[in-house]
């Protein structure tokens, strides 16, 4: 790596970084070291095979379950061991922050327009991804991105409004632009930052997602917005449509958060990239 006129040799962070830009690994199925089923969820499990797959694991023995979550890239061999994959962990991991330090959002709720120390709330968001629900539907424990969409509901406002004899609620961001920014930050997040976290910021005028990891070299904010998809994590791309987080057009940005934004507010949403993150910004 060259720093001004001088050389060094790349960490394994850095070269973690370079190969997954070159497209040559994916960071999603790298192993989660010292980690076994033992630290996978198994309702998680039972529910995804059963939903998607119509598998009962319930009739399959041990070996066959652990090859099944092999096969399905929940877990991975490695290094004469079997271990959990960073989606897995994410997705049905029992507890992600105790081996993914860079796992989760952290949200805070401002009084004006400035970033200070001045919060009325704030959380760390640490959970899998996903919920779990039980067979009717209802949700047992929220995941990572329905928190972070509830934080972001219970910090904005609904104004109400007249038009003719019916009152009409009217929050000030609409909730699937807020969905879809969330999901995008955290299934295309550079995995590779270890320590650096999603952050989610709301203030008086705008929200902020500040997601780690610049876009791929084959990606810029013009392609994006006009529909341009990339999978940096193709894992968990794909766990996430399984469970109707994303849909499978790559029109996300363009017509639940730019169009829609545009209608709800008139104002156009701000993308960009500063350091080695990626911002986006929805103005109220």
């Amino acid at each position: 790596i060259r720093v001004g006129s001088t050389k060094r040799s790349a960490s394994k962070e850095e070269l973690a970084r370079l190969f997954q830009a070159a497209q040559m690994i994916h960071y999603d199925l790298t192993p989660v070291y010292h980690t076994s089923r033992v630290d996978l969820d198994m309702r998680k499990i039972k529910d995804y095979f059963l939903r998607f797959r119509e598998i009962n694991i319930d009739e399959y023995s041990e070996q066959l379950i652990e090859r099944l979550l092999i096969n399905t890239e929940i877990m991975i061999e490695s290094g004469g061991e079997k271990v959990v994959t960073l989606a897995g962990m994410l997705i049905f991991g029992k507890n992600p922050g105790r081996y993914l330090k860079q796992t989760g959002i952290t949200a805070a709720a401002f009084k004006g327009t400035q970033l200070d120390y001045e919060t009325y709330d704030k959380k760390e968001i640490l959970d899998t991804l996903i919920d779990l629900e039980d067979q009717s539907g209802e949700i047992i424990e929220s995941g990572v991105i329905d928190q972070a969409i509830k934080f972001v509901i219970q910090n904005t406002r609904v104004s109400s409004l007249l038009k003719g004899n019916k009152r009409i609620d009217r929050p000030d961001y609409p909730q699937m632009s807020i969905r879809e920014a969330i999901v995008n930050a955290v299934v295309h997040r550079d995995y590779s930052l270890v320590g650096s976290k999603i952050r989610l910021f709301i203030f008086e005028d705008r929200i902020e997602i500040k997601s780690p990891g610049k876009l791929p070299n084959s990606v810029h904010i013009e392609k994006m917005k006009e529909g341009c998809s990339f999978a940096r994590n193709p894992t968990l791309v794909r766990f996430l449509q399984n469970y109707g987080y994303m849909e499978r057009f790559g029109l996300g940005i363009p017509m639940k958060i730019i169009k829609m934004m545009r209608e709800h507010t008139g104002k156009e949403p701000e993308f960009k990239e500063a350091g080695e993150e990626f911002w986006l910004t929805l103005y109220k």
